[in-house]
Formats: C-alpha cells, sequence, structure tokens
C-alpha cells in the first residue's frame, strides 16, 4: 500500500461545525486557543475557585458554540450571520454574571433580583439552545421536560406528583448554585474532560492517528474483512488516548472507510463498522469517555479501579465487532487484501513508535505514580509536545547524516522527509515543498510546523470538548429538577 493511501489528515474539526477563513477565523481560532491555555493554566498552576472556574470555562464554550455551529444543517458554514455574533455575546453574560457576582447571591439566597432571575433564564435559555445545536435536540428536549416537571408538579400522577415550584425557584435552584447548570456535570467537563480531550487533540497533530491506522492494516488488512478489523483495531488504539468517538471516526475513519468500500464493503456497512469500533474505542482504557469522569466524581471511586473495570468489557465489546464483521466479511464473499499490498508490520511498528511514548507515560502516571487524572493529562500534554520536537528534529538531523556518510548531499530528499512528518494534507504549502538548503532553515522549518502543529491542537481541543461541556451542563439541569423535587428518592 502506497504512502498516499495510507496519509490520513491528522483531524477534523467537526463536520457540523462552520470553516471560517481570513480574520474572523483567527479570531476565533485565538478564542479556542485561549480556552485551553486557560484551561491548562487553571489545572498545573492556577488557584481558582471553582464555581469560578466553572463560570467562565462555560462562557467559553457557550461563545464558541454559537460562533462555529449554525443553527441549522442546511445553513452556510462560510460565514457567521449577524444574530450568532449576537447571541454568542449573549450567552456568555450569564455565566459571567455568576463568576463575577456568585458570593453576592450566595449572600442574598432567598431574596434574589429579578436581575439575578433574568440572568438565570438567559443562561439555560442559551445552555439549552448550545447544546442543541452542538449535539442534536435530544438533550435539550429532556432538560426541558424536567423543567415543566418542577412547575406542573401538582398535576402529575401517583408518585411521581409533587407540590410543585414557581418559574423563579427553579432558576434559582438551577442558575445562582452549584446544584443546577454549574453542578459536578460541569465541574467534571472544566476539569477532567477537557485536559484528556485536549490530550487526544495533541496527540492526533503529532500524526499518530495515521501511524495507528498503518500498523493496524499492517496487522489485520490481509485477513478476512481485513480493512473492517483494522478499523476495529485502530478505532481501539486511538480511543484509548482520545476518549472521543467523534475524533476516532474523523481520523481512522478517513483511511478505513474508503478501504472497506474498495474490498467490497456497502457504504452503509462500512460506515456502521468504522461507528460502532469508534463508539466502543471511546471506553478503552486509559481514557475514556466523560461519564467515567462523572462516576469517579460522583461514586468517589478511584479512577484506576474505573479503568480497570472497564479493560474486560471493552475487549470483549471489540471481540464481538471483529466477530461480526468476519462472518459478514465471509457471507458477502469479500475479497482479502493481498500481503504484498500492505505495509511490512514490523518496520511499520517501529517507523513511528517514539509517538506511543506519551500514552505509555499517560499509563504510568495513572497506574504507577498514582497521579490524579488531572495532574497525569496535565503532564502528558507537554509530554506529546516535546516527544513531537524531539522526533522531527532527530529523524531530520539523523537522514541527513545518513546521507553524507554515503557520499551524497546531505539535504538531498530532505523535503520527502518534511512531507513525510506532515501528517495532515490541509497543512503542505507550496512554501514547505520549497526545497532546503541550510541546516538553519531546515530547523527553523521544523520549528514552524511544531509550533503551528501546537497551535492547531490547541485549537482543536477546544473545538473538540465544547460539545461535551455543553452537554454536561444540561445534564446539570436535569440532576437539579431531581434534587429539587425530590424524585430521586421517590424512585
Amino acid at each position: 500500500m502506497s504512502q498516499q493511501e495510507t496519509t490520513a489528515p491528522a483531524v477534523d474539526e467537526g463536520a457540523d461545525q462552520r470553516q471560517i477563513r481570513g480574520i474572523v477565523g483567527i479570531a476565533i481560532m485565538a478564542i479556542a486557543i485561549s480556552f485551553s491555555l486557560f484551561q491548562l493554566y487553571q489545572s498545573g498552576i492556577g488557584l481558582m475557585p471553582a464555581q469560578n472556574l466553572r463560570a467562565i470555562h462555560l462562557a467559553f464554550a457557550l461563545g464558541l458554540i454559537f460562533l462555529l455551529y449554525p443553527a441549522f444543517s442546511g445553513m452556510r458554514k462560510d460565514r457567521i450571520p449577524l444574530i450568532d455574533l449576537v447571541l454568542a455575546a449573549a450567552a456568555i453574560v450569564g455565566p459571567l454574571y455568576f463568576y463575577y457576582f456568585f458570593y453576592d447571591m450566595v449572600m442574598r439566597a432567598g431574596a434574589e433580583t429579578t436581575l439575578d432571575f433574568w440572568m438565570g433564564v438567559l443562561t439555560i435559555v442559551a445552555l439549552l439552545e448550545a447544546t442543541r445545536r452542538a449535539i442534536g435536540p435530544v438533550l435539550p428536549a429532556l432538560a426541558i421536560l424536567f423543567i415543566l416537571y418542577a412547575y406542573f408538579g401538582p398535576h402529575m400522577p401517583g408518585i411521581i406528583g409533587h407540590r410543585g415550584y414557581s418559574a423563579e425557584r427553579i432558576v434559582r435552584h438551577l442558575y445562582p448554585t452549584t446544584e443546577g447548570v454549574f453542578g459536578i456535570p460541569l465541574a467534571v467537563a472544566s476539569t477532567f474532560v477537557f485536559l484528556f480531550v485536549l490530550f487526544g487533540a495533541v496527540m492526533q497533530r503529532t500524526g499518530v492517528s495515521d501511524y495507528l491506522t498503518r500498523l493496524a492494516m499492517a496487522g489485520l488488512g490481509s485477513y478476512t474483512g481485513g480493512p473492517a478489523k483494522s478499523a476495529v483495531l485502530a478505532s481501539a488504539m486511538m480511543g484509548s488516548f482520545s476518549g472521543s468517538s467523534t475524533a476516532n471516526v474523523a481520523t481512522t475513519g478517513t483511511l478505513t472507510i474508503p478501504l472497506m468500500k474498495r474490498v467490497g464493503f456497502r457504504p452503509a456497512s462500512a460506515g456502521g463498522v468504522e461507528t460502532a469500533a469508534s463508539t466502543t474505542g471511546q471506553f478503552v482504557p486509559p481514557v475514556m469517555g466523560a461519564a467515567a469522569f462523572v462516576m469517579v466524581e460522583m461514586t468517589g471511586i478511584p479512577y484506576v479501579q474505573i479503568i480497570q473495570a472497564a479493560l474486560l468489557p471493552a475487549i470483549l465489546d471489540l471481540a464481538g465487532i471483529i466477530f461480526c464483521v468476519h462472518m459478514h466479511a465471509k457471507k458477502m464473499n469479500i475479497q482479502k487484501i493481498p500481503r504484498s499490498d500492505l505495509p511490512p508490520l514490523l518496520p511499520t511498528l517501529l517507523s513511528q513508535i517514539h509517538l506511543l511514548i506519551p500514552v505509555l507515560g499517560l499509563i504510568f502516571m495513572l497506574v504507577i505514580v498514582n497521579f490524579t487524572p488531572t495532574r497525569s493529562a496535565f503532564w502528558a500534554i507537554p509530554l506529546a509536545l516535546c516527544v513531537s520536537l524531539v522526533a522531527r528534529n532527530t529523524i531530520i538531523i539523523f537522514r541527513a547524516l545518513r546521507t553524507q556518510m554515503h557520499g551524497g548531499d546531505p539535504f538531498a530528499g530532505l523535503e520527502e522527509v518534511l512531507e513525510k512528518e506532515r501528517s495532515s494534507v490541509a497543512r503542505k504549502s507550496a512554501a514547505a515543498r520549497a526545497p532546503l538548503t541550510a541546516w538553519r532553515q531546515t530547523i527553523t522549518r521544523t520549528w514552524a510546523d511544531w509550533a503551528r502543529d501546537l497551535l492547531h491542537g490547541l485549537a482543536d481541543g477546544a473545538r473538540q470538548a465544547i460539545p461535551i461541556s455543553a452537554a454536561c451542563a444540561s445534564a446539570g439541569i436535569i440532576i437539579g429538577i431531581i434534587t429539587l423535587t425530590g424524585l430521586g428518592l421517590r424512585m
């Protein structure tokens, strides 16, 4: 299999998100990078109170969602309507009001002002609309049903009935406290989840997704249903550090789905295999979805015990998917890919094995050193960046020295080395393809590529995390209504 066939983009910023160019696009990227840097600072250095961290986190998330997600799927994605700019500005007002006046609202609990009430209404409405845009209508609709349940409690039958609460009481419980919107789910999103999503985004920018996909193809590609089995294995490996099914589909799927279709899988079958594999990959330890971190926060069970308990079910699930793929390939008489068309296993494994160092380091910090998940992810991110930078320079230098030892031009073929190191086709440019003639130019270009990947990784992390943040805040509404009405105790 040629290099061209095995190269996939490092990350897909999201098919549902706008792709804005020019000054506006740069401004949005700067906001996303600032979001990631703020989260990194607060996770490793800052001492901001928890409620303040949640407020700023939600303000960033809501603002970015209205800037990046159109109201409906059919709308243009190359520009931002004026109404969305207004909504983005309005959406951050409520969380920032919570940030600045939290202690004042606590001191006047039970005697909230009219402004407190309307800020709460604004925050809840903006959150529900942002969640609808980012992940769909189901969760916000469920949150609205729970709000209506709290209001119409006296009209509910049997055990689910209650005395009912006024709109002011409902908003007072959901907004100016840490029982609703700013509750435990948002706390998890603003700490554990964001850092692990950011770690996965940075890892994708190192080219690890392309490496894992090629490795999976080298190992399983020649068997019955090889491309589909490779998709399952690659998604499992990607999911072990990304914790995102969407990121899995966007990275491994760009290669595995076309290959599955090429050998005879129907498009629907190829998409189904990739979706199932990526969803399961989300629960492969050590990094899992947001639910795992919510379990840590709400039950107090150490994260290491949760990932240990998840390992066997994840393996069984992946084995079941591979078995189904095998039987489907047999039934459809899917042809095998000749071994000669696939990359050799051992050279493929060794070619970029250094990219696994950050993942192994994360596991070491979690399991051996017993760091907290937040601290482990905080240190794993700079580890991934350092490995990427050192590897790029080392590969270029040693390739050049090896060529020089054989009597050739040490810079001959240097551009091919650089091109191979760039894992995203989108980042190739005419300037990057120009021949390099000096060590200073070579190292400068390498540093520039690394810095660009760093910035894009920070922006990608924020882009991938904001739907999770909105979902967690909306889940906080549901939890808040349950605690307000006592539904959990009655059930």
